[in-house]
């Protein structure tokens, strides 16, 4: 289905990166979140294309009209350059009136209310900043003229052709460790604290020996919040790190990069307790760092920016947090993704594709058994726990 010449373009760039249009089905249509078929008229597709889907109906990722052969993205359609400037201001103007009513419904009794000051700091790190960002960016939007000249239809095509493009491959490998994290979220619902107790990082009880703790605490968190957040930064990291390199990275990048985040926590924040996949997840980050400056020249222009920015966020939130936020366990993270990436992405002029080896295949294999079987193991201390 993705089949390109590497050397000279980007696969997404080139025309064979999405199938075919359907010849059986009508002249137009779209496909939507989930790779979805969905024949229609032209003007159900231009008020599909119109919609901001903040609430509603899934996103339109790719068209097909009587003008293409294959695929394509609606930036590539001229007459619905329209539709598309409305959904930019419909997305804009609706993401901005709820994150303002969210604000205020977290804001004004959180500072009426609560005397905490680490509570506040709290939903400040985990609910206001994000809510800020998504303020600034929708007046950003709001301002701006959205117009389409042929430097920005090229650019916008480029964008979301990468964007569809990687919505194409099925997650395998990342469905497996986000399940992981369910069943454990199952197990701890009853007694978060005990869980913790049972099966987190409790220093203390590592120099003793449960050494197994290191990576336990890895796919435990501390309430579903915490949970949720890390669960949409896997499937948006291991997205990135199937497509890019293979799903047998992704077990050996977050195995690793947990057991180095957990050590730094251990050697540097001795007198804490800490259980969550941020260690792991970080090493997706250092991973993909390493990735987009070793292959820069067939990535696109955003995407190291991104992973250097998603690094200066998460240590924004570091500092504002450093007391409630392991900072040890995400520095060891960073640097254990890092480590993997210098020794799986070799060179700077190779295609882009990081072809696995059989060898990798086997370790990536042995690596997400060993992850569930660390699932399995912080269920077994927990429930043991629970029952005396």
């Amino acid at each position: 289905m993705h089949t390109a010449d590497l050397t000279n373009q980007r696969p997404w760039e080139v025309e064979a990166a999405f199938e075919e249009k359907p010849a059986t089905l009508a002249s137009y249509g779209y496909v939507s979140k989930g790779n979805k078929l969905h024949p229609c008229s032209l003007a159900l597709l231009t008020e599909r294309c119109a919609e901001a889907s903040f609430w509603g109906s899934p996103p339109v990722l790719l068209v097909w009209t009587p003008e293409t052969s294959r695929l394509v993205v609606p930036e590539e359609i001229p007459y619905l350059h329209d539709a598309l400037r409305v959904r930019e201001r419909k997305a804009a103007k609706s993401t901005l009136a709820w994150c303002l009513l969210f604000l205020a419904l977290i804001l004004t009794p959180l500072f009426l209310f609560v005397d905490s000051g680490k509570i506040v700091r709290l939903v400040l790190i985990f609910y206001a900043l994000p809510l800020l960002v998504g303020v600034a960016s929708s007046i950003h939007t709001l301002r701006k003229k959205i117009e389409y000249t042929r430097e920005s239809i090229n650019a916008s095509v480029t964008a979301t052709r990468y964007e569809a493009w990687l919505e194409t491959h099925q997650l395998t490998y990342t469905k497996w460790l986000c399940g992981c994290f369910v069943a454990l979220m199952v197990f701890e619902m009853p007694d978060t604290k005990e869980a913790i107790e049972a099966a987190g990082l409790v220093k203390p009880a590592v120099w003793r020996g449960e050494v197994w703790r290191l990576l336990t605490c890895s796919v435990l968190h501390v309430n579903f919040q915490h949970f949720w957040m890390n669960s949409l930064a896997l499937l948006s990291l291991g997205r990135v790190v199937e497509v890019h390199a293979s799903r047998w990275h992704l077990p050996i990048v977050f195995l690793f990069s947990a057991l180095v985040g957990s050590v730094f926590s251990l050697l540097l924040l001795p007198d804490t307790t800490s259980v969550g996949a941020s260690g792991g997840l970080m090493g997706f980050i250092g991973m993909l760092l390493v990735l987009g400056y070793r292959r820069r020249a067939h990535l696109p222009p955003q995407f190291l920016k991104g992973m250097l920015l998603n690094i200066g966020l998460v240590g924004l939130i570091g500092i504002v947090g450093y007391d409630i936020i392991d900072n040890a366990a995400h520095l060891g993270g960073l640097v254990g993704g890092i480590i993997v990436g210098l020794r799986l992405v070799r060179g700077s002029e190779a295609a882009l594709d990081l072809a696995p080896t059989k060898r990798l295949a086997y370790a990536g294999d042995i690596a997400l058994i060993l992850i569930l079987l660390t699932g399995a193991g912080a269920a077994f201390a927990i429930v043991a726990r629970y029952i005396k």
